[in-house]
């Protein structure tokens, strides 16, 4: 029995021994299989490991094999913009951009831009703002803009006729103002007559002192040539007297003595039995409607063909000088000229 003890102990012992050695043995180095996928790396690309869960990466980098991405066209460069060409590694994936710098020149058939000392072309391509080399103006004659009257200067402007700018230069105040040559048609908004110069009838007042009051045209002849009322006209060429007193007249801005040089011809009749006949006053009025003094007298009894004066007067800033025709007989209609010419201090 003691026998059969020891024999089983040993065995057992035996069999523990071989666990414990078993146990004491270092497992086997694992080898990476570097047969998966590439992957980028720095400067290339590179095969990982194919066991599951490893992710060791070969350290043999191989070059990136690039070809033109054909998801991404590249974006051709312009005058203006550098283009982009996108690439991607045939290999693994990977993708990058070169910026194309070669720019085509520009293209300066657009239309004119106003520049420093002069204009430029444009650049006719879409999105550019580049402009040729500054080349002078073109000015054309110019245009009156502002008329100078007889106190204040006026204004020419000018444009370019290729770009269209503008510019503008000073015209003098006049010397002397014409009827004939300053003869206007402007209006403001409400009908007004805008100017030195107004014309209209007048309602004369033989009383002591004197009187007469104004009433400016607000309508046009039928050629839009002039103005009238009632068969009454006032044109640049001619004055028409019918049933009223015509007048002109025209308003001092500023202190002057001036020269007055009127006269109102009457047109040639078919006889002298028909010669037409006109009476014609000169009277100013100040800045309150006032009549300064009575009117000057041109004429007789029973009119004359050909009223005229000469003479120089002081006015006030704001008077009117009012050049008043009154038919007679014979035909209604003849010829005006009026200048008034500052005289120097």
């Amino acid at each position: 029995m003691k026998r059969l003890l020891k024999v089983i102990a040993a065995i057992v012992l035996a069999a523990c021994s071989a666990v414990a050695f078993a146990a004491c043995e270092e497992p086997a180095a694992h080898v990476h299989n570097f047969t998966g996928e590439y992957v980028s790396a720095e400067g290339g690309h590179a095969k990982t490991c194919a066991t599951d869960g490893c992710t060791a990466v070969d350290q043999n980098i191989e070059e990136h094999e690039w070809a033109a991405d054909a998801d991404k066209p590249a974006i051709e460069a312009t005058c203006h913009s550098d283009g982009t060409n996108y690439y991607k590694c045939t290999v693994c994936g990977e993708e990058k951009t070169e910026a194309q710098t070669n720019r085509p020149a520009h293209s300066f058939t657009g239309g004119y831009v106003a520049a420093e000392g002069g204009h430029a072309k444009t650049c006719a391509a879409e999105g550019c703002t580049a402009v040729d080399e500054i080349q002078p103006h073109e000015w054309d004659e110019g245009v009156i803009t502002s008329k100078p009257t007889l106190f204040y200067a006026g204004l020419k402007t000018f444009t370019c006729n290729d770009c269209g700018t503008n510019k503008t230069e000073e015209i003098s105040a006049k010397n002397s103002t014409t009827y004939k040559e300053d003869f206007n048609l402007a209006q403001d908004a409400n009908g007004n007559q805008v100017g030195d110069w107004q014309y209209g009838t007048v309602d004369y007042k033989f009383q002591s002192p004197e009187d007469f009051d104004f009433t400016q045209f607000s309508a046009f002849t039928n050629g839009n040539d002039g103005w009238e009322d009632g068969g009454c006209e006032i044109k640049d060429e001619f004055i028409n007297v019918h049933g009223k007193w015509v007048a002109v007249a025209f308003t001092f801005s500023e202190d002057v003595t001036a020269n007055i040089d009127f006269s109102f011809i009457s047109n040639q009749a078919d006889s002298a039995e028909n010669l037409p006949k006109f009476n014609c006053r000169i009277g100013v009025k100040d800045e309150n409607g006032i009549v300064k003094e009575n009117p000057h007298f041109i004429g007789g009894d029973n009119g004359i063909s050909d009223c005229s004066y000469k003479g120089d007067k002081t006015f006030k800033k704001g008077d009117t000088v009012y050049f008043m025709i009154e038919h007679k007989g014979g035909w209604e209609s003849g010829s005006l000229n009026i200048t008034i010419t500052k005289i120097a201090e």
